[in-house]
């Protein structure tokens, strides 16, 4: 059985493992119990991945004069699908109102017998698969549920012309396949590509390549190789493609030159003195007799305003100075040997930074902080929407000031981060390390006090408490496993020995020292009181034979050795009593 929902209809889930012929594949649509249902969901898949979004516009117009309602309804959901260019877009539309308007995928069914019908007559039951192969050319596979009887071979994922259903738990599933590119065939080389091409009014494509060599002949206009078709392209509008196809290879270039960048700058100890971002120390410049550094950008951007000659150090009220030959072959982007080594840069700006561990292993990883500097682990970071972080030190300045938010310390960053946010997420990091819940009571219990099973639920100590009082069968409730006794009577019977003198203290309080505690003899001339180092109880010299500084103290590591001692008083006279202990293991 699965436990997948039982109104998960057109919902993706994972293969079980123990489907061997299926074990190259991850995922599966469930699409219900209806094969001819399942069938049509497969095929609309199989054209939306491969790109053939004209054989279901062809069956779109086939069934143009249905008149039954539900087709009409799922006409308009193909036709509403195509509107969309991939053919991820076109799936993911389809399967959303499949799931509104027919969650028992009754439209797809009647569709498919409907459009067969129509192409190839009266169809049986048994003859719709093979109509389906012959009419789309497409290879059907159908996995019974006693598949593992059959001899069926591990499937391939890279077969793309084959549609695999599985009829699995009564319900039948589609093998999700990864999507292809979108191949085109250029009307005059004859290539097929899946990028840069040129999609004319016509639908015809003409690859880049073929542009270029018509341009480059000195014609102007490039017009459609069919008979009577009047689309063409000219050489500025070529042109224009080609700027923008530019420009976005730029920024692409750049936006990933900008992640790397942010990703190494979480590494990096040196800083900018001005601009604040975190680089290499090789990427930055150290003047004389102070400890500020800087990068190269804001050194071109301070001294393009200054005049020529002045070097000195661009912090506010710092009478550093930079060597002039340094600083020009630094703007000008020549490496240089710098007046100190790059290790007196980071001894100069680590000298506020807390130490420095790579994560390695299961080690938790480390951030800086946005605000000091400093190096923490994840646990004492916050990370705000804005993807900067901040150290719980920094945040607490923020918090003591009574403010309800404040400004993100990154260099135009400008985002406000709250204070409750920061708060309610310190706070759940506290509790999460504190609080846990039990596993058989369900209820709040700390965790340090709560007794851990090897399957790492907690149990807490009332629960334990009710496993020997009431004899029950120690057990995990929530997955079922069993608790070793030895390590829960390790737990528990220290802890029941504690409550037990803590009761005895209590009545010891109570009652006045008048009689012995362990027997209750009252204390006569005979029956002296005698002087123990004990604090909780008072024996007589009727209880002088066990060998303890005080005999009633034993009674919990008698518990620990799980001993349980029933103590009989017998009178067989008014000034002789007899004891007998009686040992029994349940």
């Amino acid at each position: 059985m699965n436990n997948y929902p039982q109104n998960g209809n057109f919902q993706v889930f994972p293969i079980p493992e123990n489907i061997r012929i299926l074990q190259n594949f991850k995922r599966w649509r469930r699409t219900g119990e209806n094969l001819n249902g399942a069938l049509m969901i497969g095929i609309l898949e199989h054209f939306q991945i491969n790109n053939q979004s004209e054989k279901i516009q062809q069956m779109i117009n086939n069934l143009q004069s249905a008149s039954d309602e539900q087709i009409i309804k799922m006409r308009n959901i193909l036709s509403n699908s195509l509107q969309f260019s991939k053919g991820q877009q076109q799936q993911d539309y389809l399967i959303d109102q499949l799931k509104q308007s027919d969650p028992f995928n009754i439209f797809p069914s009647k569709f498919i017998l409907e459009y067969l019908k129509r192409v190839k007559g009266h169809v049986s039951d048994e003859a719709v698969i093979p109509a389906l192969k012959t009419q789309f050319q497409v290879n059907i596979l159908v996995i019974s549920e006693d598949y593992e009887k059959k001899a069926y071979s591990i499937l391939d994922p890279k077969d793309r012309d084959q549609i695999i259903l599985c009829n699995f738990d009564k319900c039948y599933y589609v093998i999700q396949k990864e999507p292809g590119p979108q191949l085109q065939k250029c009307q005059f080389c004859q290539k097929q590509i899946s990028e840069d091409y040129y999609k004319m009014k016509c639908n015809q494509i003409i690859c880049y390549q073929c542009l270029k060599k018509f341009f480059e002949k000195g014609n102007n206009t490039v017009l459609c190789k069919e008979k009577g078709c009047s689309s063409s392209i000219t050489q500025k509008e070529f042109q224009n493609i080609m700027n923008k196809q530019k420009e976005m290879e730029k920024s692409q270039i750049n936006q990933s030159n900008l992640q790397k960048t942010e990703e190494s700058q979480q590494f990096y100890k040196t800083f900018c003195t001005k601009c604040k971002n975190r680089m290499s120390s090789d990427s930055l410049l150290l003047p004389l007799g102070c400890s500020h550094s800087f990068c190269k950008s804001c050194l071109q951007q301070c001294f393009s305003l200054l005049p020529s000659g002045i070097a000195t150090c661009i912090s506010q009220g710092c009478k550093g100075k930079f060597i002039q030959k340094d600083l020009d072959s630094f703007i000008k982007g020549q490496s240089i040997k710098q007046s100190q080594p790059p290790s007196q840069i980071q001894k100069n700006e680590s000298q506020n930074l807390g130490q420095y561990i790579t994560p390695s292993g299961n080690q938790e990883p480390v951030y800086q902080c946005e605000g000091c500097f400093n190096y923490y682990q994840q646990s004492s970071i916050y990370t705000s929407e804005c993807l900067h972080k901040f150290c719980k030190i920094c945040c607490d300045k923020e918090i003591s000031k009574n403010v309800s938010c404040f400004q993100c310390y990154k260099v135009n960053c400008g985002y406000k981060l709250k204070i409750d946010d920061i708060q309610k997420y310190f706070y759940k990091k506290i509790k999460g390390k504190t609080f846990g819940e039990c596993a058989n009571c369900k209820q709040e219990c700390k965790i340090f006090e709560s007794f851990q099973n090897s399957c790492y639920h907690l149990i807490c100590y009332s629960c334990v408490k009710q496993i020997y009082t009431e004899g029950l069968n120690p057990q995990c409730r929530q997955c079922k496993a069993s608790i070793n006794s030895n390590e829960l009577d390790e737990y528990y019977l220290p802890q029941a020995s504690q409550e037990i003198q803590q009761f005895e203290t209590i009545e010891t309080n109570i009652k006045p020292a008048s009689s012995c505690t362990f027997c209750n003899s009252p204390f006569t001339d005979y029956n002296l009181q005698q002087d123990i180092p004990c604090s909780l109880h008072t024996l007589g010299s009727c209880c002088v034979i066990f060998p303890s500084n005080c005999p009633q103290c034993q009674i919990g590591s008698l518990i620990i050795e799980k001993q349980k001692l029933k103590f009989y008083l017998l009178q067989n006279s008014m000034d002789r009593f007899y004891f007998a202990s009686e040992s029994s293991i349940k």
